[in-house]
């Protein structure tokens, strides 16, 4: 059993939450996963990177195998940086409610949901998974949790919004093996247990709460519990995975399965309408934060902003029915005609990609190169129809299910036709840019698995 000092990870964490201005690495100092004592085990690149307030692990083996797991058999990712909130309280329904695009009232303890909130323009100010404990007790993990912590303090609700983030980790455990893996390491079986709905359950004597979700597009599980028991419940789960060929996840490919499956992802495919505010997300525009690439010119950062129907995650029922904030302005999209943009897939030219590639080893100007399997970092990159700009290109990214170069693309809706032709330009400065083509497809890349029926496997 690995010890671990759960105060002085929290204080750190805290420190470094709070405080992300102070000297990295001497008044800031650096804080590693719950679980980095069982990952160093594996982790054959030696390389950790930051990721929110946590560094983890950023390649465990080779990169492509890792990319691949989700669809041969599973992988075992790290997902403890993002926020999670404990929101309880009489008026937690309701408060959720008025922040979140969602009819609660038919939402019972056990499930989960997409959740998402938005600002009083309409645009997106958070998503992530809402889950129901009790009557009047709720959990949300994803980016941006503040939101939820501010917005509870603004009105006279009877709730309370606790950011709990350091105290949980999160692993995901994805892809057509991910059942049989988690039976092992819990010594039970899991059939019942449905799309959408959580469990309690027990890993390494540990307790935990297991979600079946489906962030890779594919059968999947989220197992969540204390940081105290991080290392040990993540080497539970390694070693009844490692057997079937499951593959730990490092950072390099952690969003890859994410774009396959045609999800868009704050900070990369969007920015949270929430920033720079009160309660607002910690993604920033520059700097070690998160700084924007590409060859998409905006003018302000307003411009990266959507709405949930631009990304494909809102329901026009719900908004003609429920009051929440933004929703006026979510119905004057509608009444207008939806939204001006519509999130699609582009599959790149390969003889253009690889051009690219090609250009180191040839006379002349070396291109711009396209890191493998992405740039972890946002890119947003100007898409041209018919020779008019249409919508920025963002999340590139190489499949090696598909063996093509793909990308998410917020398009004009006039043009955003499946099958349609378009040319994204690719590079940083003017002087050295490429066109690369590429064609509209409806998303997702790949069939969508998440609803698989376990009960007859």
């Amino acid at each position: 059993m690995y010890k671990f000092d759960i105060d002085s990870f929290r204080r750190d964490f805290l420190t470094q939450h709070d405080q992300p201005d102070l000297p990295f690495g001497q008044e800031r100092p650096p804080v590693f996963t719950s679980a980095a004592a069982a990952q160093d085990k594996v982790n054959a690149s030696r390389i950790w990177r930051r990721w929110g307030d946590t560094f983890i692990a950023w390649q465990y083996g080779e990169w492509v195998d890792e990319a691949s797991a989700v669809h041969r058999t599973a992988f075992l990712g790290d997902w403890s940086a993002i926020s999670k909130v404990i929101v309880r309280g009489k008026d937690a329904t309701r408060f959720l409610m008025h922040i979140g695009v969602a009819d609660l009232t038919r939402f019972p303890v056990g499930r989960l949901r997409h959740f998402v909130m938005t600002d009083a323009n309409g645009k997106v100010a958070t998503e992530g998974v809402l889950g129901r404990i009790a009557e009047d007790e709720y959990y949300y993990t994803a980016g941006g949790g503040e939101w939820i912590v501010y917005q509870a303090t603004q009105g006279d609700w009877d709730v309370s919004a606790q950011l709990v983030t350091p105290d949980w980790f999160i692993y995901e455990l994805q892809g057509p093996g991910s059942l049989d893996i988690l039976e092992r390491a819990m010594g039970t079986r899991l059939r019942e247990l449905e799309f959408n709905h959580w469990c309690a359950g027990r890993i390494a004597g540990a307790d935990v709460r297991i979600l079946r979700t489906g962030i890779s597009g594919e059968l999947g599980y989220e197992i969540h519990g204390s940081t105290l028991n991080g290392a040990d419940v993540w080497e539970t789960i390694l070693e009844a995975g490692l057997p079937a060929g499951m593959e730990p996840l490092g950072m390099r490919c952690q969003v890859l399965s994410h774009i396959e499956a045609g999800i868009a992802t704050a900070g990369f495919d969007y920015m949270p309408a929430s920033i720079g505010g009160p309660g607002g997300s910690n993604i920033s525009v520059s700097g070690g934060g998160q700084r924007i690439l590409g060859t998409y010119r905006f003018n302000g950062v307003e411009d990266l902003f959507r709405s949930p129907f631009e990304l494909n995650w809102c329901s026009p029922k719900v908004v003609a029915r429920c009051d929440f904030i933004g929703a006026e302005a979510l119905r004057a999209e509608l009444d207008a005609g939806g939204p001006a943009r519509r999130l699609v897939g582009l599959v790149w030219d390969t003889r253009d990609v690889m051009d690219v590639y090609a250009s180191l080893f040839e006379d002349g100007e070396i291109a711009p190169q396209m890191d493998m399997p992405r740039r972890y970092a946002a890119e947003y990159l100007a898409v041209h129809a018919d020779g008019a700009l249409a919508g920025c290109a963002t999340s590139r990214v190489y499949s090696p299910k598909l063996r093509r170069m793909i990308s998410l693309a917020a398009i004009d809706r006039e043009v955003a036709a499946p099958g349609a032709d378009v040319e994204v330009l690719w590079g940083t400065s003017p002087e050295n840019q490429r066109i690369v083509r590429a064609s509209i497809i409806d998303l997702p890349f790949k069939p969508d698995n998440r609803r698989t029926d376990v009960k007859a496997l």
